[in-house]
């Protein structure tokens, strides 16, 4: 992988580009254009699977044939998997060790507490027979009369009843989405509204050409939720690596958003806000 890091560095620096302009022409971080030039697979942790898809972006802006170094990025990351699963088989076998060395150590302590046991139930069958001898006891030589007590008198008087003014209630409008196409949607507002992005998964996100720009580019983990301010005539325009799972909603509506959709694949969404 430095191999592939390094072709791609060279090939910039060629080019008289810059970390920050190949970001702009790729839509990929400056992070993420470093780690690939570094080529270290273990810094890209969890984005290990999106790789591939970064990889393709930066060879097409450079002019590099793909298909020329997708094989040695595959070799690559099946010997950093492997790599890691070893590490993994090394760390199980130390664990049962210690179990097995604190299982040895528990039998020991065990056999020590065994001859304590039957010393600790004879004293407490001895308290129990104490016990019961003193509630007979106690029982034969105290004797209390019943007393009888007098149960309060409570008077209730008649409360006047209140009028309650009825609250008049208010029709409250509804967003409503219209599906123009398998990614492209047109949603009618009234006011400012909250769109959200709730990730059934992890999915790499960004949003390109939109009127809001202030949501960062990264890969989002399962269960985390985007939310943004929206108003009429504003545009979304959502690239997402990995749809499966996920889910727009505008003021807690549900979008019908993988409906003959491959969501296995990178997807561009079109939201596009209409005033009412």
């Amino acid at each position: 992988m430095k191999e592939l890091g390094n072709k791609l560095k060279d090939r910039r620096e060629s080019m008289g580009y810059s970390h920050e302009e190949i970001a702009k022409l790729t839509s990929l971080n400056v992070v993420t254009i470093r780690k690939l030039e570094e080529g270290d697979l273990a810094t890209f942790n969890d984005e290990l699977t999106y790789v591939p898809y970064y990889l393709k972006n930066y060879c097409k802006i450079l002019d590099i044939d793909y298909s020329e170094l997708r094989v040695k990025l595959n070799d690559s990351i099946q010997s950093y998997t492997e790599s890691i699963k070893i590490t993994k088989q090394k760390e199980i076998k130390k664990v049962e060790e210690n179990i097995k060395r604190s299982t040895v150590t528990y039998s020991n302590k065990q056999q020590k507490k065994s001859s304590n046991k039957l010393i600790f139930v004879f004293i407490f069958v001895v308290l129990i027979l104490v016990a019961i001898a003193f509630f007979y006891f106690n029982k034969k030589q105290v004797s209390q009369p019943a007393v009888e007590v007098q149960q309060p008198v409570v008077k209730t008087v008649a409360e006047t009843p209140k009028l309650v003014e009825a609250k008049k209630t208010e029709v409250v409008f509804q967003p409503k989405v219209n599906r123009v196409n398998i990614t492209t949607f047109d949603v009618s507002i009234k006011e400012t509204s909250q769109f959200e992005i709730v990730f059934g998964s992890n999915s790499w996100i960004s949003f390109a050409n939109s009127t809001i720009n202030n949501v960062a580019e990264r890969v989002y983990r399962q269960g985390e939720v985007i939310k943004v301010n929206v108003k009429p005539n504003d545009k979304l325009v959502i690239r997402m690596g990995y749809t499966k799972g996920n889910t727009f909603k505008i003021n807690g509506i549900d979008f019908e958003l993988t409906k003959n959709l491959n969501t296995t694949i990178p997807h561009t969404f079109t939201v596009n806000f209409k005033g009412v």
